[in-house]
């Protein structure tokens, strides 16, 4: 009895066994089939369109500089005072210069009016040179004529350096008298020229630049006195003169009279 008692026990414990074990493979089974169900239908749905993901704009690096930074109140009041300091030495430096142009700029205006004829004078020195070598040849041997034509020499050099700078002589001799070129000295009674002429130059003017340097002295040409009085007369009688007619008649008849 014991003996069937232990081995009907053996053998419901295999059948539990079993049964168990069955039991486990279903369920692992029907778990395989749910999730491939589940990839057929993953597979199946359509996939949704992808989004573009918008990105904030990053900030450029002059923009990040540029940006100002806050600053506290102390950090803010340094600022200024160094800024002021700045300016203040830009300033300094330019009244500077400005001192130093003025200073150059009346150096400058000092030398024009003080060495300002420098050129000029060079230039009358070998005038000078050769007024004096024409004088040691006219102490020596020298003759008239060579005398006469050194000076026409050195006169012709004169006149070449005045119109180098813009001297010229003014003709006078001939033309009729010009109160703003020509200073009148003597009258001269003559008929051989028209009244207000100039007939003769006492001293050379000169224009510098268009401008009067020094006006010529001159004698001009005046009508005889014989003939200013005669046409003095017929410009107050007329060629046919009423009057002296009538005087002429009262005449004849007085003597008739008589």
């Amino acid at each position: 009895m014991v003996k069937d008692t232990e081995g009907s026990g053996k053998k419901d414990s295999e059948a539990r066994k079993e049964e168990g074990f069955l039991l486990e493979k279903k369920e692992t089974e029907q778990m395989k089939t749910e999730t491939d169900k589940e990839g057929e239908i993953v597979a199946e749905a359509p996939e949704a369109p992808e989004q573009p993901v918008e990105q904030a704009p990053e900030a450029s690096e002059e923009e990040a500089d540029s940006a100002p930074a806050e600053l506290s109140p102390e950090q803010r009041a340094e600022q200024l005072v160094k800024e002021n300091e700045e300016l203040q030495d830009k300033f300094v430096r330019l009244m500077a210069d400005f001192d130093n142009y003025k200073k150059r700029a009346s150096k400058e205006k000092s030398d024009v009016i003080q060495f300002g004829n420098e050129g000029l004078l060079k230039d009358i020195l070998p005038i000078i040179d050769n007024i004096e070598r024409l004088l040691t040849y006219s102490y020596g041997e020298g003759s008239w004529k060579s005398f006469q034509k050194g000076v026409e020499l050195v006169l012709a050099e004169s006149n070449k350096t005045l119109a180098k700078y813009g001297v010229e002589p003014i003709e006078a001799l001939g033309r009729t008298f010009d109160p703003n070129l020509h200073q009148a000295m003597q009258r001269s009674e003559t008929d051989e020229v028209e009244a207000n002429t100039v007939v003769e130059v006492y001293e050379k003017g000169y224009l510098y630049r268009g401008r009067l340097l020094r006006p010529s002295l001159v004698v001009v040409a005046v009508a005889p006195k014989g003939e200013e009085e005669e046409e003095g007369e017929e410009s107050a009688q007329g060629p046919d003169d009423p009057g002296g007619e009538a005087g002429d008649k009262g005449e004849d008849e007085e003597q008739l009279i008589n």
